[in-house]
């Protein structure tokens, strides 16, 4: 052999191994880029979960909030009633009292016509 075919060989397996060099290189890239799309596509995932989850509390802290204003208003509401009541207990003493004194003038009234009737013929 000469030196033109040694160089020639020599060459050729080192391209050879160079190539699968770059092959298994490109095997080795293409395998970590699909555990990063995997675990990128983990990662969006877990967003869309906590974001989900961000809108849940959100909603129910709106409705929390709503619930809260229905109480006060509900209590505004029960504080009229009651200032209402009072005032109808109130009325209702006085007229019971007026009622009461009413009865008490009658009574008597129709007991002094009674015993002055009952004198006048006697």
């Amino acid at each position: 052999m000469d030196k033109d075919e040694l160089s020639e060989m020599s060459s050729g397996v080192l391209f050879d191994c160079s190539e699968d060099w770059e092959q298994r290189a490109l095997v080795e890239r293409l395998q970590g880029m699909e555990v990063l799309e995997r675990d990128v596509n983990g990662l969006n995932e877990i967003f869309k979960d906590v974001q989900t989850m961000v809108n849940s509390q959100g909603e129910k802290i709106d409705s929390i909030d709503e619930m809260i204003g229905n109480v006060d208003r509900n209590l505004e509401e029960s504080k009229d009633h009651l200032n209402q009541s009072l005032s109808l207990v109130n009325v209702g003493r006085k007229t019971a009292i007026v009622a009461t004194g009413l009865a008490s003038l009658s009574c008597l009234a129709v007991a002094s016509y009674a015993y002055f009737f009952r004198n006048k013929r006697l």
